[in-house]
């Protein structure tokens, strides 16, 4: 499994699963795991107070999040910190591509992101894949955390808040996740 090979590498892994109040069935599923995750159940004033929750919790290195309705493709965390381990002292934030799938895992395409730059982000030219990026937890706790007023690019603005505090990031071309745009989506939808 992949938790066997992350442990053959030195590496612990944890699972934080946050859930505001959920009503399709998903926090029975979530109550499934018992104590293989740490479970969040309380209300929060949207995804970024959400975020900074699950976060308070973590006690990891690397830090990552998914979206409900991204995916983590099998190997991808052993990817990721094979990497942190080999560019330790080079790499604060990696990135990585993903498939662009639909509401049944079709792959639309693969999205790759771009090499972080300061200025291209700030025209909208650089695009950072969200589930396909993992950053270290100290360089994460030198921000704010996630902007709870920001309601569509909380992750965006953290990258920003990341790069101001001088973290050096990485893009790599490994297809780490699944990136799930439909009708309800926030980017399906381009709406909060």
């Amino acid at each position: 499994s992949e938790r066997d090979k992350l442990a053959e590498i030195g590496v612990k892994l944890n699972h934080i699963i946050v859930d505001p109040g959920s009503t399709d069935g998903s926090r029975e599923l979530i109550e499934s795991y018992d104590d293989k995750v740490v479970k969040l159940f309380e209300k929060d004033n949207g995804p970024a107070d959400g975020l900074n929750k699950g976060f308070s919790k973590a006690d990891g290195d690397i830090l990552g999040y998914l979206n409900s309705d991204d995916i983590l493709l099998s190997g991808s965390l052993v990817k990721v910190a094979k990497f942190f381990k080999k560019h330790s002292k080079s790499t604060d934030v990696i990135c990585g591509a993903a498939n662009l799938i639909g509401p049944n895992n079709e792959v639309y395409r693969v999205l790759y992101s771009d090499r972080y730059s300061p200025l291209a982000y700030a025209y909208s030219g650089c695009v950072m894949i969200q589930p396909s990026s993992f950053f270290k937890r100290d360089i994460y706790l030198k921000t704010n955390g996630f902007n709870e007023n920001n309601k569509t690019n909380w992750d965006g603005e953290l990258f920003v808040d990341m790069a101001q505090q001088g973290a050096k990031f990485k893009t790599i071309t490994d297809v780490l996740s699944g990136y799930r745009v439909h009708d309800e989506s926030i980017t399906g939808t381009m709406s909060t």
